[in-house]
């Protein structure tokens, strides 16, 4: 079994299963739905049980973890509408899954993904090009995040 979680994977997955019949499984585990979502795939496919017990205590000690940031950040954002951008620059399949964290659990709205890896076809999301971290470096307001490499 392969577990692919970028699409750079994904070729040598659809070879070695073509090739060897080896399976794979194309899925990203980011956030703690994400993650859980990814465990039950696994288990669908090994016909294993999870231990369910373990893995509900493991989401109450993150979300007591995290909960105090949430608490801040969704406070932050509902006085600072203006405020409540993040911005995500990196690869997409890195991208997809911090997005869908942040709206998860914290409640962004106003997501704008720069992507790096245009040779995958990212259509869906703009190059990171000079300009565009210029722009986004002018800008005050939001949360921007992503690799070091990129925004320097």
């Amino acid at each position: 079994m392969n577990l692919v979680i970028r699409r750079e994977g994904e070729a040598a997955a659809k070879y070695l299963k073509e090739r060897y019949k080896t399976p794979y499984l194309m899925a990203r585990p980011y956030g703690i739905r994400g993650t859980v979502d990814w465990l039950e795939r696994l288990e669908q496919f090994f016909a294993l049980p999870l231990d369910s017990a373990f893995i509900h205590r493991e989401i109450d000690v993150l979300n007591r973890q995290i909960q105090p940031m949430q608490v801040v950040l969704s406070r932050f954002l509902r006085a600072h509408k203006e405020e409540s951008k993040l911005v995500l620059a990196g690869h997409r399949d890195v991208l997809l899954g911090i997005a869908a964290y942040a709206k998860e659990s914290f409640e962004f709205e106003d997501i704008f993904c720069v992507g790096s890896c245009s040779s995958l076809g990212d259509i869906d999301m703009e190059p990171l090009t000079d300009q565009l971290k210029q722009t986004l470096a002018a800008d005050p307001k939001g949360f921007l995040m992503g690799s070091g490499e990129l925004l320097h």
